[in-house]
């Protein structure tokens, strides 16, 4: 199984200074996360009120493997999704999250599972998570989270484990990294 770790959006003021370095330009952030991480979920409230050429002037530098899923809303079949899909970045990759999909996962953390419309990994068993919490969390329950998700998705070629809301802190983002580094290695 191959576990990939990736934010809800990547458009985060407390990731300045941390994460992005203090000089770089708004209109770089996303190329620099894309080099940093394999995968993004683009929330439905980020990309919903944007024209189709802004969010495409986003995917310009981002590499042609990356996996960047769209998370759509009531309405997947609307126009600017339509287009969206035309994409190649998006091609194939629409989640919808539902709230009856949502299962605890310690005292301060939910995972919610997507329902995955279309994706481009054909013969494979994909599932997509995202986590979330209203408090930062600790190291412990990031282990938590992913040690759950892999037991509950062992069966799975591929799980993709966003995290959102509070887990957006970049040390938490860079420490399930290395706990699934190290979970793979173990196996």
């Amino acid at each position: 199984m191959q576990i990939v770790i990736g934010a809800s959006g990547w458009q985060h003021d407390q990731w300045q200074g941390q994460f992005y370095p203090d000089d770089i330009p708004l209109e770089w952030r996303f190329s620099y996360y894309a080099n940093e991480f394999d995968t993004l979920l683009l929330p439905f409230k980020m990309w919903s009120t944007c024209k189709f050429e802004e969010i495409e002037s986003w995917l310009v530098d981002v590499p042609k493997d990356f996996d960047l899923f769209l998370e759509v809303g009531e309405n997947p079949n609307s126009d600017i999704v339509k287009k969206l899909l035309s994409h190649e970045l998006f091609a194939h990759h629409q989640v919808k999250f539902t709230s009856k999909l949502t299962m605890p996962v310690s005292v301060n953390c939910e995972m919610q599972q997507g329902i995955i419309i279309d994706h481009k990994f054909s013969g494979e068993e994909v599932v997509v998570l995202r986590c979330f919490s209203e408090d930062v969390i600790k190291l412990d329950e990031i282990r938590q989270i992913i040690e759950k998700a892999h037991d509950d998705y062992s069966k799975c070629d591929r799980l993709y484990l966003f995290f959102d809301q509070a887990l957006l802190d970049i040390g938490v983002l860079n420490n399930a990294k290395i706990i699934v580094d190290l979970l793979i290695a173990v196996e």
